[in-house]
């Protein structure tokens, strides 16, 4: 599957000419600048107008600057001059390098000559690195292209100068057919839909009716104010969270992809890559193109994405704080002064190890749930949640302190549950910090969990 590139050559270019201005204050450069625009972009001609426009200085029939009563120099606004071209027979000339920013570093375009049809000189910026291909795929002699150049852009804003045999020229015809693609919101579960830049396939609209909600604490530890995470609890919402679920196959191979098991095995390939593929959430259908389909996707296969990821994440997570703890136990036997900060460092990971662990076993409930319900009330999640409450029981010695679990299914917050959670803080301060403490309740409604 072609990827766009976004490269546009039209069969006419326009060019806006600025003219020198002649200051007083110095001299400019002979050649006059020029603006490449797009025949089919009214804005960008004028963007290119404004950018144009210059003061004239006014001459005395002796030639001299005449000055205002102020001690300045009278001038007059001169709008650029608008020329159109028939693209492709342009002089090109290599005329100065990138200078230096004044942000510091090098700016992103090189300045080039050209030499339009009626023998006009124009100076115009290059984009440097599709200055680079023209280099790649042309003969410079004396900074001069020996072949005739077409102006174009690519992605609306890089100016580039293309010749026919360079590939960006052909793959302007394939991004110009790409242009004239369609979009629908007639696509299903598994089809494959794609934009000028990413590719998708399709999960369903999903919807939510559980999510773990932080709970938060005043951090007693920071000078700046602040709030802890000092645990979690298991949300039901009175009006459960709908929306439109894709995936992202940017980092995968998506010509050896034929069905449901292939995609599961490559996206957990690219989990290892810095750019993995990524999940996205759309309250509503977007208008795509339509790029194929994968077979044997259904509703769950959505959250069987989620614990592929969660799942990798959690182990990533469990060998940090394993390294961790490795770490805090070897300078307590040592006796070392940073006993304390390597304590905390373990207490860290071991919070971000839970965080992992919560959200993959929600993602394994929510494949069971869609499995087992299809109409459903409020009750029935809290009935299921109840069974599978079992389900985020980590059975880890060393977490036998620090995780506190407990069913619940009233709307408001009763008596017990605060002194619940009034004892699960005193735990966290026994520990010395309150990341990694873990409450897992079960509510209903959209309010989470407040201490009064």
């Amino acid at each position: 599957m072609e990827k766009y590139q976004g490269i546009k050559i039209n069969e006419e270019i326009i060019l806006v000419e600025k003219l020198p201005s002649d200051s007083p204050y110095g001299n400019e450069d002979s050649i006059s600048q020029a603006y490449v625009v797009q025949t089919d972009s009214p804005k960008m001609l004028e963007t290119a107008k404004t950018w144009a426009a210059i003061y004239k200085y006014v001459k005395d029939a002796d030639g001299n600057y005449i000055r205002t009563e102020t001690g300045g120099y009278q001038h007059e606004r001169v709008e650029g001059i608008v020329h159109r071209y028939k693209n492709g027979n342009f002089d090109f000339y290599v005329y100065d390098s990138a200078n230096g920013s004044s942000q510091g570093g090098k700016l992103s375009f090189w300045t080039a000559k050209i030499v339009a049809p009626d023998g006009k000189e124009f100076l115009i910026g290059i984009n440097s690195d599709l200055l680079l291909d023209m280099f790649k795929y042309n003969t410079f002699i004396n900074g001069k292209c020996q072949s005739k150049v077409w102006l174009g852009r690519q992605g609306g804003q890089r100016v580039g100068a293309f010749t026919e045999s360079m590939p960006a020229f052909s793959q302007s015809y394939k991004d110009a057919e790409f242009r004239k693609l369609r979009t629908t919101v007639k696509y299903s579960i598994g089809d494959m839909v794609k934009t000028k830049t990413n590719t998708f396939v399709y999960l369903g609209e999903q919807t939510e009716y559980f999510s773990k909600q932080y709970l938060y604490e005043p951090s007693e530890n920071s000078r700046i104010p602040d709030l802890d995470v000092v645990g979690y609890t298991l949300m039901v919402d009175n009006k459960p969270f709908k929306y439109h679920a894709y995936l992202i196959l940017d980092s995968i191979n998506i010509d050896a992809i034929k069905n449901a098991e292939d995609l599961k095995r490559s996206y957990k390939d690219s989990l290892s890559n810095a750019y993995y593929s990524s999940i996205i959430k759309e309250p509503k259908k977007l208008s795509r193109i339509l790029a194929g389909h994968i077979d044997d996707i259904d509703e769950s296969f959505y959250w069987e994405i989620n614990k592929i990821y969660y799942h990798h994440k959690a182990e990533a997570k469990s060998n940090a704080y394993k390294n961790a703890k490795k770490v805090y136990e070897n300078s307590l036997s040592n006796k070392a002064s940073f006993v304390k900060s390597d304590f905390n460092r373990m207490i860290t990971d071991m919070g971000y190890w839970l965080d992992s662990e919560i959200d993959f076993k929600i993602a394994g409930l929510y494949k069971d749930f869609f499995i087992k319900y299809k109409n459903i009330s409020t009750n029935d999640v809290l009935e299921f949640l109840n069974k599978h409450l079992a389900e985020f029981e980590l059975a880890a010695p060393e977490y036998a302190d620090s995780i506190k679990l407990k069913k619940l299914s009233s709307v408001s917050l009763e008596d017990d549950y605060r002194k619940y959670l009034q004892t699960v803080y005193v735990q966290a301060h026994l520990w010395g910090r309150h990341s990694g403490i873990v409450v897992l309740g079960l509510q209903s409604g959209r309010e989470g969990a407040k201490l009064q």
